[in-house]
């Protein structure tokens, strides 16, 4: 009877349903920057802004090289670059439980860091070696997937499961509009290789120093929030209500 009784019921307005899709997104979002979660959510957004800005210069690879007195084959060059991070996911996928994800995205981006000065040095120099080039680019490429592959575990656990996909959206936003950003830049630089590097360098050290800058915790190994922190305080408020009532 009951079943009969929901067929027999009158559709919702589609509009009625728009209207909660929308305002419901809203205060997945509003959540985000509440006092709970604001202190995890704009160390997560500082990181993938720096980080996208930095994997800005993969876009431009094949440019520098082609730049580089030396490197006959570009081709083969951006070949050996992007096949550079089958190692990095390999060393992802080892260490990230060992050693944690903090210590891995810190790792991984002083490690990128410090590629991408070598990097500059060796653009830099006249009589540039395309050997030292190709390599020090591939070495921050393998880096940089590290990187990537913390940076997504890190973002995944230290939001709660009922706003984790609004965060993880709304991160990859500031990610995207800092590559947007890396491109014009990095256009403008590109008649000055090595200083757009040590550029990408800079931003890239600063996202590197974001997790203890912010005191970012670690949540390996650890169960994960799935409620909100204010509704977790609303709930336990109104347990508390609740019992006093029944006494």
């Amino acid at each position: 009877e009951s079943n009969q009784r929901l067929k027999d019921a009158p559709p919702v307005p589609s509009y009625i349903t728009r209207r909660n899709l929308v305002i419901n997104s809203f205060t997945r979002i509003k959540s985000l920057y509440g006092h709970g979660l604001r202190r995890k959510t704009i160390p997560l957004h500082i990181l993938w802004f720096t980080l996208s800005f930095g994997s800005g210069i993969c876009t431009w690879i094949n440019t520098i090289f082609a730049q580089v007195n030396g490197i006959t084959d570009v081709y083969l060059g951006a070949f050996f670059f992007a096949s550079a991070n089958i190692p990095g996911n390999f060393a992802a996928a080892i260490f990230l439980d060992k050693f944690g994800r903090r210590m891995c995205f810190v790792t991984s981006v002083f490690g990128s860091v410090i590629a991408l000065v070598f990097f500059a040095h060796a653009v830099y120099q006249e009589e540039s070696n395309p050997a030292r080039v190709v390599g020090f680019a591939c070495l921050f490429h393998c880096f940089l997937v590290g990187c990537w592959c913390s940076l997504s575990c890190m973002t995944g656990e230290m939001l709660p499961t009922k706003v984790r996909g609004t965060g993880m959206g709304m991160c990859s936003a500031s990610g995207r509009i800092a590559a947007i950003l890396a491109q014009f830049i990095n256009g403008a630089l590109m008649d000055k290789p090595a200083f757009l590097i040590m550029i990408a360098a800079a931003m890239m050290a600063i996202g590197g120093l974001t997790p203890y800058a912010f005191q970012m915790e670690e949540l390996s190994m650890q169960h994960l929030e799935d409620d909100v922190p204010e509704e977790e305080e609303r709930k336990k408020l109104d347990i508390t209500v609740v019992s006093k009532e029944l006494v």
